[in-house]
């Protein structure tokens, strides 16, 4: 088996609805560029796609419910860290680690509504090259 790039990051979610209010208003993701199911329902799957990478977002994998396990592996990278730890707070959203800043890098964690981790990451200019 030779393993040529990853498919996608997937977050198990219980409100479709609820976690796209999340992933649009809070970390400013696109419309998502596919979604099985309906945007008036709050079942289904949705997937946006940043950069070279696609972070779907389901109900499938929780049956509506809140999910059993919930994922930490989706870290951004974003343009300007300070920047976007001050709209993270306007939102409301606590950071369950962070922010701060490491050798290479700045970094926070926050969670979604339904507990799936997310980082906030910017590497420094040196460490960038």
């Amino acid at each position: 088996m030779k393993v040529t790039e990853f498919a996608f990051v997937g977050h198990p979610v219980a409100s479709l609805q609820r976690a796209r209010r999340f992933y649009e208003q809070v970390l400013r993701l696109p419309v998502p560029s596919a979604i099985d199911g309906t945007l008036d329902g709050d079942a289904g799957m949705l997937e946006y796609e940043i950069g070279p990478h696609t972070l779907a977002i389901t109900t499938a994998w929780s049956d509506g419910g809140p999910p059993e396990q919930t994922a930490f592996g989706l870290v951004l990278e974003v343009e300007d860290f300070q920047a976007a730890v001050d709209h993270i707070r306007s939102c409301g959203v606590e950071f369950c680690l962070g922010p701060f800043e490491g050798s290479g890098c700045f970094i926070a964690v926050i969670a979604d509504p339904d507990g799936n981790h997310v980082g906030i990451h910017q590497r420094k200019a040196e460490r960038s090259k």
